[in-house]
């Protein structure tokens, strides 16, 4: 009945916003969610199969407007949090910024329940540019148990969900429901990402010796879209010459953007 009353009044709050996204509760300690093979901490930057986990600190999050009254927890034992103060309940805001092209895993909220009343609510939107409408990004799922704690909550995609900065802005959107006190804090989100290979294009760039059904044409063709590799001659790319050790400085070196500093 109480989950049910809770959810009204989301609903009644947040309808139009309802209509774009769905949304996580939290009020249900659960355990930290880890995927398998994955460790907090020891993410790969580079690489397409580790997930990158990009870390949103609550100095990131925004209150809607002035009037909104909050404050923050810090302890030795239980990290640094922030909460809601008072009434009402309102959408607090952060954005995001991950790679063009990365595909977004997960959206983890980290955050403390000591409330048998109160819920923290969150999701993830995107708006398309410039000013356009936003849309759902990333599906919520819901759960409550009555046993409070602190844990991680997390937000899956129903699908792979690409990132695409030229189209579009991303956020996150967070809030407190019926408990506005140091019993019920955020402390930060973890948004997991994989970087991937470009599609191949219906197009070779070497179409001499790497045709579209090269079993290289893929990765080949990312080579020359990023401007790694011009090829050996005009619309060739000789996949079965060696690399010498020059040839491999550029390809390092354009790939991961190496420079000197000034």
């Amino acid at each position: 009945m109480r989950f049910q009353r809770r959810s009204e009044r989301l609903v009644c709050g947040l309808t139009m916003l309802l209509s774009w996204t769905a949304i996580a509760r939290a009020q249900w300690p659960g355990s930290a969610a880890v995927e398998s093979g994955v460790v907090e901490g020891t993410s790969k930057t580079f690489g397409t199969l580790s997930p990158t986990v990009l870390t949103i600190g609550m100095g990131s999050m925004v209150p809607p407007n002035s009037s909104v009254t909050y404050a923050t927890t810090q302890s030795a034992g239980g990290g640094v949090g922030i909460f809601q103060t008072a009434a009402p309940t309102v959408n607090w805001w952060t954005s995001f910024h991950l790679p063009n092209g990365a595909i977004l895993d997960r959206v983890d909220m980290e955050a403390c329940d000591f409330s048998n009343t109160g819920e923290l609510y969150f999701a993830v939107v995107r708006g398309a540019v410039p000013a356009g409408a936003i849309q759902t990004f990333a599906a919520g799922g819901t759960g409550v148990q009555e046993t409070p704690g602190c844990a991680f909550f997390q937000i899956t995609p129903t699908s792979s969900n690409v990132i695409a900065n030229d189209q579009f802005n991303y956020w996150i959107f967070f809030g407190w429901l019926d408990e506005y006190s140091v019993v019920l804090s955020v402390r930060s989100f973890r948004v997991r990402y994989r970087l991937q290979v470009s599609a191949a294009p219906a197009v070779a760039t070497f179409p001499n010796d790497v045709p579209t059904t090269h079993p290289f044409f893929r990765f080949v063709e990312a080579l020359a879209a990023a401007g790694i590799t011009a090829g050996c001659a005009p619309e060739s790319y000789c996949p079965n010459n060696p690399v010498t050790r020059g040839e491999m400085a550029v390809f390092l070196a354009a790939a991961l953007g190496l420079h000197f500093p000034n």
